[in-house]
């Protein structure tokens, strides 16, 4: 038995008491931490909160009216138009009084049962009015004792801290999938091998702002075989090497691998147990596996003088989106792709329209797009975004979206679509930016012009790329697999029976 079945069967065997929440939480106003300048900097120290989903809206300068949240007085933030809440356990200031400080009264609740208790209600309203007072403090919560509530909160802190790390894993790899594709697209560099660096000023920073910590896979000695894919055990790192290695002792099935956190070469590889003190934190390098010199090697050998610079119009076609009436948008029959569909690296069909071609006498088939295709969107708030279609049936291009077609004796299809996220910034700005961003077509293939290397050169740096993008996929799929975990588990472990139906 576990030790929350323990603990239920010890204090609360027959149920708990529900109760409403404004009973067992206290709130406070925030009209006296609210900033007074929306001038924010990066470079200024305190955050400038609100409970809705971008969180922290950017940084500020000001002293006065601070809320004092740390580690051990951390605060609730509610959203009192949404119901969204956040944890905060730093000071912060807010933006406007359309929030809550939610505290647990002592003796009855604990602040960390009551956040996940309160996210299990899943309460949202598209009212334009105050919750906290009217609505939210009125729902009830079942309340068991103290020492349940601490047990509940750490098993589901577990999956947070999880979701967490894997949160940051995330957006580490997606800023080091940035960090290659500029530097993969910059021919000047790859040719020269060195960029500019100065050392006047050394900065001193804590690690976890040059680098992410990712923990391992649970790798077991059982877990060994004589040949499959290189493992590195922790036991190993004080034992077999020294300050770096580019080959490992032994080595895992590709089973086992396929399911195992990956160290990229440059990474530095530490142990984090051990029998001894002097052993913890002992790290090696992992140098092997050099994903790049394959491409120095052919940029040297294919184009050591660098590459050619075309504009797009001269290397890809362009094809503009048909106008789709609205009024004729079907709940079945052939999909339409709208701005709307384009996330900025692929195409999102859970939200698309669709039509019936016998309601139109156009030839729609220039408008058809098929597994692999490019897509951008010209206007509104994604323009500049990209999607890559990856569904093998055919969708078809609505008005405002574009498809490139690249000429294939001369341009790579993926090559072409990593060269386009790169830009997405610069094609935002070219629309115009502002509230109403519209891309012209004819500019987009005029003015932007992208390096030419060899097939070959090509095909060698979409490998490059797509290692990371696929690593961000099978990371977004493990984080999205985490988040339904944790609320399982929350939905039932906050499923007590109410002890007034067992009296």
């Amino acid at each position: 038995m576990s030790r929350l079945d323990e603990l239920i069967q010890e204090l609360c065997p027959n149920g708990v008491e529900f109760i409403a929440i404004g009973e067992v939480a206290d709130y406070e106003q925030p009209s006296k931490y609210i900033v007074n300048s929306t001038d924010y900097n990066d470079n200024f120290k305190i955050p400038v909160l609100t409970a809705g989903q971008s969180f922290i809206l950017g940084y500020t300068d000001e002293t006065d009216g601070i809320y004092e949240a740390s580690k051990d007085n951390p605060v609730i933030i509610f959203d009192d138009f949404t119901g969204a809440l956040k944890w905060v356990d730093f000071p912060f200031k807010v933006k406007s009084s359309a929030m809550k400080m939610l505290k647990a009264k002592p003796k009855k609740i604990t602040l960390r049962y009551l956040f996940h208790v309160m996210g299990n209600i899943g309460f949202t309203s598209s009212e334009h009015k105050r919750l906290w007072i009217s609505v939210y403090s009125a729902f009830e919560i079942p309340l068991p004792p103290l020492e349940v509530q601490s047990e509940i909160a750490r098993i589901l802190d577990n999956f947070t801290e999880l979701t967490a790390e894997l949160t940051a894993e995330l957006e580490a790899r997606k800023k080091q999938y940035e960090y290659y594709r500029n530097k993969l697209f910059s021919f000047n560099v790859l040719i020269s091998g060195r960029e500019g660096n100065s050392l006047n000023n050394i900065i001193v920073m804590p690690l976890g702002e040059v680098g992410i910590f990712t923990r391992g896979s649970g790798l077991q000695k059982k877990d060994f075989t004589q040949t499959g894919v290189g493992c590195i055990h922790y036991g190993q790192i004080y034992t077999h090497y020294g300050t770096y290695a580019n080959r490992t002792k032994n080595f895992v099935s590709q089973e086992f691998a396929k399911k195992a956190r990956k160290a990229k070469h440059g990474d530095l590889i530490i142990a984090t147990t051990s029998e001894n003190d002097e052993d913890v934190c002992k790290a090696v390098a992992w140098l092997g596996e050099e994903d790049m010199s394959k491409l120095k090697e052919l940029i040297q050998k294919l184009c050591p003088n660098g590459v050619e610079y075309r504009k797009l119009g001269e290397v890809c076609d362009f094809i503009n989106g048909f106008a789709f009436k609205s009024s004729l948008f079907k709940d079945i029959g052939e999909p339409i792709i709208r701005i709307t569909n384009i996330n900025g690296n692929a195409v999102d069909l859970s939200n698309v329209k669709y039509f019936n071609a016998s309601d139109y006498k156009s030839d729609l088939h220039p408008f058809a797009i098929y597994y692999g295709d490019i897509l951008i969107a010209m206007s509104g708030a994604t323009t500049g975004k990209i999607g890559y279609y990856c569904n093998k049936s055919t969708a078809y291009l609505n008005q405002r979206v574009g498809k490139f077609v690249p000429n294939k004796y001369i341009l790579k299809n993926r090559y072409l679509f990593h060269f386009l996220c790169s830009k997405i910034n610069e094609l935002y700005i070219m629309a115009g930016g502002g509230a109403q961003p519209n891309l012209s077509s004819t500019k987009l293939m005029n003015d932007i012009v992208i390096p030419l290397p060899p097939l070959e050169v090509q095909k060698e740096i979409v490998r490059i790329l797509d290692k990371f993008t696929t690593l961000e996929a099978e990371l977004e799929a493990e984080l999205e697999a985490r988040k339904k975990q944790y609320e399982y588990y929350r939905n039932q472990l906050l499923s007590f029976p109410d002890n007034k139906a067992t009296d």
